[in-house]
């Protein structure tokens, strides 16, 4: 997946124009929901998020950041929405029982870490 030109383009193409409401809209809506307090639990939490929608590392980066705490012997814990996986609701996701299909590749790659 890769971002249209128009994002980078300094042209005065019309897209531009035509589409900054909508980023408005969408930015406010942002701004609303990260606005809201997060939720406290009693546990370390690393968050390797971001705007990007595919391909930023977001995988290979959870990914370094476990093998590095767990050579320190830091138990870890990967959550994810699990994109492209046909399951519904929590699943703790199980190499030998769950394919790609079923929780969608990033989940069963991560699990096998």
């Amino acid at each position: 997946m890769r971002a249209p030109d128009f994002w980078s383009d300094d042209s005065g193409s019309l897209w531009p124009r035509l589409l900054s409401p909508l980023a408005a809209i969408y930015a406010s809506a942002t701004a609303r929901r990260m606005a809201r307090p997060g939720l406290r639990v009693p546990v370390p939490v690393v968050c390797a998020g971001n705007a990007t929608a595919g391909g930023a590392g977001k995988t290979t980066v959870a990914l370094d950041l476990g093998r590095r705490l767990a050579a320190r012997s830091v138990n870890t814990h990967f959550l994810l929405r699990g994109y492209g996986g046909k399951l519904k609701g929590p699943v703790r996701v199980d190499t030998d029982q769950h394919d790609s299909r079923a929780v969608g590749d990033e989940a069963l790659l991560l699990a096998a870490e």
